[in-house]
Formats: structure tokens, C-alpha cells, sequence
């Protein structure tokens, strides 16, 4: 299967720990600031942390696929976030 990218980037104005509980909050806050390209974002069981099953759609490359990942466990799909204060994000120290 080829790799599929998707990323998007944006300013949150809250501590880190408040970022990782949007991250982490797959019902209320994760599906607001997906990507463009992810669509149909729906949670079938649980919603934060392990075991929480979600599926969704991607388009890339003029294609959509569906895919279903659980939490905490091995699946096709990886996800990475990097949150970092503001005043790195501006090239202050």
C-alpha cells in the first residue's frame, strides 16, 4: 500500500496539556481540525484513549479510501502530532 500524507498546522491558545486532551478527545475535539483531506470522521466505540475504534475516509491523489483504527494498538494508519509553545512556533526562545 503506498504511503499517504496528510497534514495541517495550526495555533492553539492553551497549555500543552490542554492541546494533548484536544488531541486525545476523539468524539468532541479531535474531528475539528482534521485535515481537509479526512472526511467522514466517526468514533464507533470508546473516544479517548486505547481501544477507541474510529473510522474515516482520506482523498489523496484523487482517490478516497476508508480506513478503521483502534487505539492503541498495531493498524495500516500512523498518526503523529507535535505541539510545541507558541513562542517556539515564532523563533522566540
Amino acid at each position: 500500500m503506498a504511503r499517504i500524507v496528510a497534514s495541517a498546522e495550526g495555533a492553539v491558545d492553551a497549555s500543552a496539556d490542554t492541546v494533548y486532551r484536544y488531541i486525545a478527545d476523539m468524539r468532541e475535539h479531535h474531528p475539528r481540525f482534521l485535515p481537509p483531506a479526512f472526511s467522514d470522521f466517526r468514533v464507533e466505540s470508546g473516544g479517548v484513549g486505547a481501544g477507541t475504534i474510529t473510522r474515516f475516509k482520506v482523498t489523496a491523489g484523487g482517490r478516497t479510501r476508508e480506513f478503521r483504527t483502534e487505539r492503541g494498538y498495531t493498524s495500516a494508519t500512523a498518526r503523529h502530532y507535535r505541539t510545541r509553545p507558541r513562542c517556539q512556533q515564532n523563533g522566540l526562545s
